[in-house]
């Protein structure tokens, strides 16, 4: 593998915690939410550092209109 293409055992155990937190998912159903609703971008600069980008619809996560 390449470095820095997987993630770190500290970065897999809190994926999903920004759901978990502001939202009040439970960790399961936030990362396969995360999984299939998130949209990333990937960035790499001229010294080879790679950055990703995460974005998730806030309308997911809000209250229906009554």
């Amino acid at each position: 593998m390449h470095r820095g293409r997987t993630l770190s055992p500290l970065a897999q155990h809190q994926r999903g915690a920004p759901v978990v937190v502001r939202v009040g998912m439970e960790r399961h159903p936030a990362s396969v939410h995360l999984s299939a609703a998130t949209d990333f971008d990937i960035s790499q600069v001229v010294d080879l550092v790679t950055g990703v980008h995460a974005r998730i619809r806030k309308a997911d996560f809000e209250e229906p209109a009554r």
